[in-house]
């Protein structure tokens, strides 16, 4: 009996912390971790598009996961999934198994059980009491990021069952270890 091969999909910024907002902390050794393990253990990776360097390019601000609650930016995800959808469609039906998707939590895009969320974020910097006060609002809250709401839609509809996995983006290490020992 031929043995199922394995896949994951991994959170764009894993692969290419580049792309994350400037100024947040791109440690790498974490995603070395990670793809090490599943190199070593014949795991393949799909990369996961970003919606927000798509969107807003590299120059862009942190945004709130109720920025992205829109209309447009669900469409949009959308249109990015949906080739990759297509693919995992046919791994699936060619015996292949997708044994998780990893995230970020605290991304407004990628969170898994954790988004960072602002009622009052948006507006115009005009001066930095407006800034600080916002900033002060920012709230670490349960959910998920609207792009993995969308990926979790999509698989849904074609009765796709994946675990999804985060990474907490400010403590990383116990998180590998914690998603790797679930996986296995």
């Amino acid at each position: 009996m031929k043995k199922r091969s394995k896949m994951v999909l991994v959170s764009h910024c894993i692969l290419n912390p580049c792309s994350k907002v400037e100024g947040v902390k791109k440690d790498t050794s974490y995603n070395l971790k990670l793809v090490k393990y599943f190199m070593k253990n014949d795991i393949g990776i799909i990369q996961l598009p970003c919606p927000e360097m798509y969107m807003y390019g590299s120059k862009r601000w942190g945004h709130v996961k109720n920025q992205f609650d829109t209309r447009f930016f669900r469409e949009q995800s959308k249109e990015l999934l949906n080739p990759l959808i297509s693919q995992i469609t046919d791994y699936v039906e060619n015996d292949y198994e997708i044994i998780g998707v990893i995230g970020i939590n605290g991304s407004p895009s990628c969170g898994i059980n954790k988004v960072c969320t602002g009622e009052t974020w948006g507006g115009e910097f005009r001066n930095l009491d407006i800034v600080n006060r916002k900033v002060k609002e920012l709230v670490y809250s349960d959910g998920s990021g609207v792009f993995m709401e969308v990926l979790m839609e999509s698989l849904r509809y074609y009765d796709i069952d994946v675990p999804f996995y985060p990474i907490e983006e400010f403590n990383p290490d116990d998180m590998i270890n914690e998603t790797i020992s679930r996986i296995i």
